[in-house]
């Protein structure tokens, strides 16, 4: 049995955005600043862990998996704007 997918407010959406952009060129960097913001409580544990997974994934399903795990529209146009306009360049060429 799965467990529930994770939703995530507009502003945590906002700080894995960020999170994906580092990630791509300081992958370290990245993971100590999701140690940092979960620290801070702006994640849970279980949050951090499947951020973690999330940015190992490939780009069309980091996408589809962030868009999954908005909780809101404001949250869902932050993944559209930032993100999938960069995956349908991606896709265009292969």
């Amino acid at each position: 049995m799965s467990s529930p997918p994770q939703v995530l407010n507009a502003r945590q959406i906002d700080h894995v955005l960020e999170l994906v952009e580092i990630n791509l060129l300081a992958p370290g960097e990245a993971i100590r600043k999701l140690e940092a913001l979960t620290a801070a409580g702006e994640f849970t544990q279980s949050e951090c862990y499947a951020i973690r997974m999330l940015l190992v994934l490939d780009h069309g399903d980091m996408v589809s998996a962030l868009r999954e795990a908005s909780g809101d529209d404001e949250g869902l146009t932050l993944v559209r704007d930032r993100l999938v306009h960069e995956a349908r360049v991606v896709c265009e060429k292969d």
